[in-house]
């Protein structure tokens, strides 16, 4: 798990006022889904301890911003997910 590339070079803006949307992290190696199905189409694989942002639930996935996703949205079974506080 040495990943060298750090994502803290976009927290700056974490005080601007947003749409009411939380962080959620990666417990596993997880797949990030087209919807809110195993049988919708594998966008891609994140590992695990990635910090995302939870855009909604679906049923028992949670819906997070991924840039690899159409409308930059993507789809991770939520008890993959725990909340960061």
């Amino acid at each position: 798990n040495n990943n060298s590339e750090s994502t803290d070079a976009n927290d700056n803006n974490a005080s601007e006022p947003e749409k009411t949307t939380s962080k959620v992290k990666t417990i596993d190696i997880v797949n990030v889904r087209a919807g809110a199905s195993s049988d919708a189409e594998l966008l891609g694989k994140l590992t695990d301890g990635v910090v995302l942002t939870k855009l909604g639930e679906d049923g028992e996935w949670t819906i997070v911003e991924y840039s690899g996703g159409k409308d930059g949205k993507g789809y991770i079974k939520t008890e993959f997910l725990e909340a960061v506080k």
